[in-house]
């Protein structure tokens, strides 16, 4: 912003100052955007390709089209779409494209459960002594149950907290120098923090959910088992 760019105008060369800066999807070059008055004062064009029409609030948006089309019948073909449509047209593209990430994201959270499992499973053979000799010493099945869940929920959550700084930076590497590269288009990163909580809880849930069985096989576990093999 504030900087000069430089267009090939009817007149000549013109240097144009930079008010703003926004991303745009539909041109991989870029646009330009000025005003009607500026673009009549330096070029010699008045023909028009886009008209945007604004409604008043309560406005029928079907009949509003339906007149506007009906208006230019005969003279020239338009094409009249609500800003509505258009997002959702917009928003069910870029849907479609992102379809693959939703698939990778579910079989992450599938990978990731089965080998928390895997882990807490292995862990419970490891402990079994030491859960026998807790037993012992009077810890009941409930409080085992407990223990062991308490240990699971807080695997998670580390694992959540550790996990955010390096999606951050994945995010930030996919969309300002992957997607740079091979697109030639970028967009800004939003990190949302009800996102990252989001995925902080689905963390805890999911090693909570895989510490469930683990859990109720060292609370069936008989003491004397395990003491009898030390």
């Amino acid at each position: 912003m504030g900087d000069a760019v430089r267009l090939r105008t009817d007149r000549g060369d013109r240097d144009f100052r930079v008010e703003g800066v926004f991303y745009d999807y539909g041109s991989s070059a870029g646009v330009v955007v000025m005003s009607r008055r500026t673009y009549d004062r330096f070029w010699d064009d008045r023909r028009v390709s886009g008209v945007a029409i604004e409604a008043t609030p309560g406005a029928d948006l079907a009949a509003l089209m339906a007149d506007l089309r009906a208006r230019a019948a005969g003279d020239q073909e338009i094409v009249v779409r609500s800003n509505r449509a258009l997002r959702e047209a917009s928003l069910e593209i870029f849907d479609r494209t992102f379809a693959i990430t939703g698939v990778l994201r579910t079989l992450t959270v599938a990978v990731a459960f089965i080998g928390m499992l895997a882990a807490l499973m292995a862990l419970q053979l490891e402990r079994a002594r030491e859960i026998a000799v807790l037993r012992t010493l009077g810890l009941t099945p409930r409080q085992v149950w407990g223990l062991v869940t308490a240990e699971t929920g807080l695997m998670g959550l580390l694992a959540g907290v550790l996990a955010v700084p390096g999606g951050l930076l994945l995010a930030g590497i996919l969309v300002l120098v992957i997607n740079r590269r091979s697109f030639g288009w970028t967009m800004p990163i939003d990190p949302s923090p009800a996102i990252l909580l989001q995925g902080v809880a689905l963390s805890t849930l999911a090693a909570v959910l895989a510490g469930l069985y683990p859990a109720w096989r060292m609370a069936r576990a008989l003491p004397a088992d395990a003491l009898r093999d030390e």
